[in-house]
């Protein structure tokens, strides 16, 4: 377990002239966070009622970044289906806790976007606890207590989190805008793989039958086929954006054409285009010691965010280029 930091014993200010928070704090951090569709109740988390309800334990931090959002998704071994909600207390706070009510209006959300329910027996679909860090809280760990409710009464086991806080951004050279430029997997690739963009076109028998293009030779039939392109997909951008602020943005643009048999003769193959693009988004923080970027992927809370997904990538600069390690895969990126 990461070690908690220690109380200093004065106030500095931080962003907008605010005190800054310290993360052992409970109840500072309790009165400037932000925790959706819930209510404040005083006292203390209530001790287990029964089996009817049972959270399992969880081992491992939770990483956020200050000023962003933190989402926790507790798992249950017992009683998922009949949860209405949580218990959501700030370690070092005994006065009050939050009543996190899935069916309390979201009016705290970015988005009206439906309603999270617990569903699924060991994982609740698309439950979760998602509170916004205020923006002067600094580095360190807190811990929040939760525990779950049913709208019979019933009372779950309270489980442990560490949450671990991360500032905004850092090392200035990584801000920017930065392109896929090449790949190399190690161990297996010699060199560089520059060719990132470069259509992938697949070729099948296509068979002429009645006057239409089919890749199927009906049985009994005797068909003579020839090899045709017919399916082409590439990659048409992929990038990073790493603002000064701490914000993250990751976009993906996929393209690529399909046969429209329908239309298709013989003669003349028929095609339908197509693009999708992928977004993600969240918060980034460089890690001096690791020399790597943490990217907490939180969408920035918007609705339908169900997961928190935190990756932990080592990267080194060279000028205008950074190299990323994932893994056995190293990717090289250029600034825009």
């Amino acid at each position: 377990m990461l070690s908690m930091l220690a109380v200093a014993g004065f106030t500095s200010c931080g962003k907008d002239d605010q005190p800054e928070i310290d993360p052992t704090d409970g109840v500072a951090l309790s009165s400037k966070v932000k925790v959706y569709y819930s209510e404040t109740v005083k006292g203390t988390i209530p001790a287990a009622t029964d089996q009817a309800l049972v959270l399992q334990s969880e081992d491992g931090d939770v990483v956020a970044i200050d000023g962003r959002y933190t989402i926790i998704k507790p798992r249950f071994s017992v009683g998922a289906y009949s949860a209405a909600g949580y218990l959501v207390q700030f370690e070092g706070n005994s006065s009050s806790y939050f009543k996190v009510d899935y069916t309390l209006a979201r009016n705290a959300r970015k988005a009206q976007e439906g309603q999270y329910k617990t569903e699924g027996e060991f994982f609740p679909g698309d439950s979760a606890i998602i509170f916004k860090l205020p923006e002067n809280i600094k580095s360190g760990t807190f811990t929040v207590n939760v525990a779950a409710f049913s709208a019979g009464g019933s009372v779950s086991n309270t489980i442990k989190y560490i949450v671990e806080v991360k500032q905004p951004g850092g090392l200035p050279s990584l801000n920017g805008t930065w392109q896929l430029s090449g790949t190399k997997k190690i161990g297996f690739d010699t060199a560089w793989k520059f060719n990132v963009y470069k259509a992938d076109t697949i070729q099948q028998m296509v068979y002429c039958v009645s006057n239409k293009p089919t890749t199927v030779c009906p049985n009994g039939q005797m068909c003579d086929g020839i090899y045709k392109p017919t399916y082409i997909t590439q990659t048409d951008k992929f990038e990073y954006v790493l603002g000064s602020g701490g914000a993250f943005k990751s976009t993906e643009v996929t393209g690529g054409r399909m046969p429209n048999w329908a239309t298709s003769t013989c003669d003349a193959m028929a095609f339908t285009s197509y693009s999708n693009t992928f977004t993600k988004t969240g918060g980034w923080n460089y890690d001096e010691s690791l020399k790597s970027i943490y990217i907490v992927y939180d969408s920035n809370g918007d609705a339908g965010t169900s997961y928190l997904e935190v990756a932990i990538i080592p990267v080194e600069v060279k000028g205008n280029k950074i190299i990323l390690t994932r893994g056995t895969r190293l990717e090289e990126y250029t600034k825009k």
